[in-house]
């Protein structure tokens, strides 16, 4: 599922560059610690945290994530939003807490699977397989 789309499913302002490519997402990852966020961080992956600050979007961008969901009750300052906006990352802007943001997000992509095939996260669904926001 692309970026746009998820943001547009959960309810979440989306700020990225206006000619920027639609990247894909296949998995989520949720925590309020940096080092969880490094462990998560990876090509595919939306970090979702309350974290704002600058080293954040730095390891974002060097780890080549595709976005960063900042839930509400974080205080993203807008240079730290526009910084990392002009280096590619996409910044999701959410107004639920981190749980509900996993839950919704995890919603979401399970109702289409993370590679988009319905059939496949119905199956999952039925063998109770975990879901795809992961982290602590």
């Amino acid at each position: 599922m692309n970026l746009e789309e998820l943001a547009d499913r959960i309810g979440a302002a989306l700020r990225q560059r206006p000619d920027a490519p639609s990247r894909e997402i296949h998995r989520v990852y949720a925590a309020n610690r940096m080092s969880d966020l490094l462990n998560g961080a990876a090509p595919e992956t939306l970090l979702i945290t309350s974290l704002t600050s600058p080293q954040l979007f730095r390891m974002a961008d060097i780890m080549d994530v595709p976005g960063v969901c900042v839930v509400k009750g974080a205080r993203a300052r807008r240079a730290q939003v526009d910084a990392a906006v002009r280096r590619g990352i996409a910044v999701l802007l959410s107004p639920w807490g981190l749980r509900e943001t996993c839950d919704r997000t995890n919603h979401v992509l399970a109702a289409v699977g993370p590679d988009g095939d319905m059939r496949k996260a119905r199956r999952d669904r039925r063998e109770g397989r975990r879901g795809v926001c992961e982290g602590r």
